[in-house]
């Protein structure tokens, strides 16, 4: 609540939300209607037009979609589409419906919690489903200028610079204490093009794993 305070109350820079899948999407996005008129926006919609947004910055408009996490049996019934069995065909739909709003050559950035294919996991991510039904293909997003992504703890890259997991914040398991946590400062160009600056976050507290006998740990 302060970080979110700080930023669009006093900064006014306008914020996007969207719940991942160790969120409640109805829970967090309680009075989220009223928080969009200050900046702050929840996306906790699978309605495509409550999931894009025209911003503007020098160069002109640049639109952001984002996707909250996708439960495929929400998806199937929201769609009316008995072809979405899993996260990615759930995916796919969200994805088609949203390109209908944008311009075409339009510049664009996607905002979505999801597992990648491809993407480097760690022990704190709850798996979303029963073996490879939960990854969503690279392709899906092509059609955008930079994707941020949510779900995987671990700070990468997939396929190319313009698809990033900036990572979570903190260490959330003993798999992560060699992560070098970090968030993403992204600089569009005109052409859609982006330059993309990893910065480091210390934690207050750092997690750190020793190993040893009760004794020689106690001694130590």
């Amino acid at each position: 609540d302060e970080t979110l305070a700080k930023l669009v109350i006093d900064i006014k820079i306008p914020v996007f939300v969207i719940p991942g899948n160790h969120d409640s999407g109805d829970r967090l996005g309680f009075g989220s209607r009223i928080m969009s008129d200050k900046g702050l926006h929840v996306v906790n919609s699978l309605n495509p037009v409550e999931q894009v947004f025209q911003l503007q910055d020098s160069f002109g408009d640049v639109y952001l979609s984002a996707i909250p996490f996708l439960e495929p049996v929400l998806a199937r019934q929201y769609f009316q589409d008995d072809g979405i069995i899993n996260q990615n065909s759930a995916l796919k739909a969200s994805i088609s419906c949203i390109s209908k709003l944008i311009p075409p050559n339009a510049r664009s950035i996607m905002l979505a919690h999801a597992f990648v294919t491809g993407g480097s996991v760690s022990d704190s991510e709850r798996p979303l489903s029963v073996g490879t039904a939960e990854e969503v293909e690279v392709g899906n997003f092509d059609c955008f200028n930079y994707v941020a992504l949510g779900h995987l703890h671990h700070s990468q890259a997939i396929s190319n610079e313009s698809i990033n997991y900036s990572g979570s914040l903190l260490k959330y398991s003993f798999s992560e204490a060699s992560h070098n946590k970090s968030f993403n400062l992204v600089e569009m160009n005109e052409k859609g093009s982006c330059s993309i600056e990893r910065v480091s976050l210390t934690a207050k507290h750092d997690l750190r794993r020793i190993s040893g006998t009760m004794q020689e740990i106690l001694e130590n």
